[in-house]
């Protein structure tokens, strides 16, 4: 979803995912690398040992804020293909929260009770309506 041009030397941009949200896209793909100095040590993303452009997880996700929602509350998909160390996971997850807030599907568990009845079972379309799902 990210790329602009080929797989090996195109351009990732967060205008491809405006593009692709804007068609109708209800999925979009991240795949995710540890990030460097460059990036300010946040997770990247980028077609993996390539030479396209990387940008960091935290301009997809403003740019999800702001258009993810844009012309529909139907569920939208996150699906991340995750090469990041459990650091840059955790990063990652701050700023998804961060600038997904209560957009993001998750159900809350505390440690030592056991699951909760009512997510035993899967949420229908319309409990996820308006939120992000990340797979």
């Amino acid at each position: 979803t990210y790329l602009e041009g080929d797989q090996l030397v195109g351009c990732s941009s967060t205008e491809a995912y405006i593009h692709a949200i804007a068609k109708g896209c209800r999925c979009v793909e991240l795949d995710t690398w540890d990030g460097c100095e460059e990036h300010g040590f946040e997770p990247v993303v980028y077609h993996g040992n390539t030479l396209t452009h990387k940008i960091t997880v935290r301009q997809i996700a403003r740019t999800l804020r702001r258009y993810a929602f844009m012309y529909t509350e139907a569920p939208f998909v996150l699906s991340i293909e995750n090469h990041c160390s459990v650091e840059q996971q955790a990063v990652m997850a701050r700023i998804l929260r961060h600038y997904l807030g209560h957009r993001l599907a998750s159900p809350v568990f505390r440690v030592g009770e056991a699951e909760p009845e009512e997510l035993r079972a899967l949420p229908s379309p319309a409990e996820l309506w308006g939120k992000i799902i990340v797979k």
